[in-house]
């Protein structure tokens, strides 16, 4: 999204930081879910992504690190209310975030994304973030900053990134973890039928208790190189793990 203001245009996208974690208490996903949230300083995940971006990129994160299957009830609406907060005057329209957990199913090795609303006044806040020698640094405070929002331990966490860019590579991290513990045998990903933004993910997990996972991805964020992105990514890292 562009936009205009006292005659200077500002650039603002949504960016996305994975973190694969593996969990120290087992519990429901949908469990204290505000009482979890309390428990991050986001202050200090602000003023690392402050102390890490150039002066002229601002990011804002949502303050809730979504688990990957809160992607189901997630809206293009959603995407521009967050985006609409870079704008100088906030959101231009009152809207309320609801994300009710689709499951209780806990899972030993979780991947979950915090979605950042990124805006610049020069360009492109992707195309500024190419940072290297700070990167170890923001993942450190992330990594720390974040796992005491479901008492997990990180595995990975990455740098802001476009979804299309974050979200497969994280599949892919997230697969390998998972396949420590569970056997994965085949990939899958399909259209919703009721809705044509929500593409499906099927992993089959024979010996699991459900038999198969089901990870929602949404085509808006991802535009159509990320989804076809996602299973070469989870196939090549399925191939690779058992030679």
């Amino acid at each position: 999204m562009a936009f205009r203001h006292r005659n200077k245009v500002t650039f603002s996208e949504i960016l996305a930081v994975p973190v694969v974690s593996s969990n120290a208490v087992k519990s429901p996903v949908n469990r204290a879910t505000k009482q979890m949230e309390a428990l991050v300083d986001w202050a200090c995940v602000q003023a690392a992504l402050d102390a890490w971006a150039p002066s002229d990129v601002t990011l804002r994160p949502l303050r809730r690190c979504l688990d990957a299957r809160d992607f189901s009830h997630w809206r293009q609406r959603d995407t521009q209310y967050l985006l609409e907060h870079t704008l100088p005057t906030g959101p231009t329209f009152h809207h309320k975030l609801t994300l009710p957990a689709e499951s209780t199913q806990e899972l030993d090795v979780r991947l979950r994304f915090l979605l950042i609303a990124a805006s610049s006044p020069i360009g492109w806040p992707s195309r500024l973030l190419q940072q290297t020698q700070r990167d170890q640094r923001l993942k450190a405070i992330l990594g720390s900053a974040l796992a005491q929002h479901h008492s997990s331990t990180p595995l990975l966490v990455g740098t802001p990134q476009r979804p299309l860019e974050a979200i497969p590579s994280a599949v892919a991290s997230w697969l390998c973890a998972f396949q420590r513990t569970s056997r994965l045998i085949k990939l899958d990903i399909e259209l919703d039928r009721d809705d044509d933004d929500r593409w499906w993910l099927q992993i089959d997990v024979p010996q699991s208790k459900d038999q198969f996972l089901r990870v929602p991805l949404r085509a808006h964020l991802l535009g159509e190189l990320g989804l076809r992105a996602i299973p070469t990514f989870g196939e090549r890292t399925s191939r690779e793990y058992l030679q």
